[in-house]
């Protein structure tokens, strides 16, 4: 067994070893995708009444929304009467 040459991964050493193991075991690694990923914030604005308003794409088209915080915001339609723009 003493005359066989290391190919490939064998030859590295110390962490490039370790990270050639951890690159392998990740091989077609399954990454989740966000849950709401129909949707897309498009364009935002402040406006002069001091909100801000974001244009959202979703399946059915675009929507008008209003931000609440940063990262949260809300229609300003009821779900009934909701208008979708193209």
């Amino acid at each position: 067994m003493g005359g066989l040459k290391p190919i490939g991964s064998e030859k590295l050493q110390g962490m490039d070893k370790i990270k050639r193991m951890i690159e392998i075991s990740r091989y077609k690694e399954n990454v989740p995708q966000r849950i709401n990923e129909d949707k897309k914030t498009e364009y935002t604005i402040g406006l002069a009444d001091g909100n801000d308003y974001e244009i959202v794409r979703e399946k059915q088209g675009y929507v008008i929304k209003k931000q609440i915080s940063e990262s949260v915001s809300e229609y300003i339609e009821p779900m009934r009467n909701r208008k979708y723009y193209s």
